[in-house]
């Protein structure tokens, strides 16, 4: 996806989201629990939450 399409689809540039994953990655790699694994991968919860956090002033407008 080009820079454009993504930024209007997650509020972030390509840039900004590989350095928020890279620091998700590595703290995940941090964790000293253990427990179920995680169903999506971090880039695809990052998408998710990003998805959603960009859509957030529109539905603020709505009331």
């Amino acid at each position: 996806m080009n820079r454009k399409p993504f930024r209007r689809r997650t509020g972030v540039y390509p840039e900004a989201f590989a350095e928020t994953e890279e620091v998700l990655r590595r703290r995940e790699g941090r964790k000293k629990k253990s427990g179920r694994p995680a169903a999506l991968s971090v880039a695809e919860q990052l998408l998710s939450h990003a998805g959603v956090l960009a859509r957030v002033p529109d539905l603020r407008a709505l009331g």
